[in-house]
């Protein structure tokens, strides 16, 4: 069964799966040092997102082998991803290098696979999710400066460059 069901997966959500596993992990670290040195960093929000992230790309990968097009659902996974994304930069208070590599991932991302109509709907859902969350907790704008995020963030940035256009090109 493992091999028919291999066969039966879309090539773009094989090399998604990747992608957003490198894209996650890569985000994740960069969500924690956000907050280095913060007691916000020590929180249940924090927890809950972090363990939602590391278990995020396999939960999408393994739902869609109970899809019958397991491409539709990869791009539906897309437009989650958002979701995702909204959520935590509202957790790490908006900190400009997280947004900036979660949303450079999403682009990307959504681009290469679904086009400019799918870009903008996820980034929309990204949006509308991080201020609805913004004003649900009504958690006053706080940004903290943080050296961490500038180097884990371009470091990020550049690893997931290299590896999706590495991922695409073979």
């Amino acid at each position: 069964m493992g091999n028919e069901s291999a066969k039966k997966m879309h090539v773009i959500a094989r090399v998604n799966y990747k992608l957003r596993m490198m894209a996650i992990y890569g985000l994740s670290v960069l969500f924690t040092t956000s907050m280095w040195g913060q007691e916000r960093l020590y929180t249940a929000e924090t927890a809950i997102t972090l363990i939602t992230a590391l278990l995020w790309p396999h939960v999408l990968y393994f739902t869609l082998f109970l899809r019958e097009d397991s491409y539709e659902g990869e791009l539906q996974n897309l437009v989650i991803d958002g979701f995702v994304a909204g959520m935590a930069a509202v957790i790490c208070s908006f900190d400009p290098w997280f947004v900036l590599c979660a949303a450079g991932t999403l682009i990307i991302n959504t681009v290469v696979n679904g086009g400019l109509i799918l870009t903008a709907k996820v980034l929309l859902f990204a949006l509308i999710t991080a201020a609805s969350l913004q004003l649900y907790f009504q958690n006053g704008w706080e940004y903290v400066s943080n050296p961490y995020s500038i180097v884990f963030g371009s470091i990020q940035m550049m690893a997931y460059w290299t590896f999706i256009g590495k991922t695409t090109h073979t």
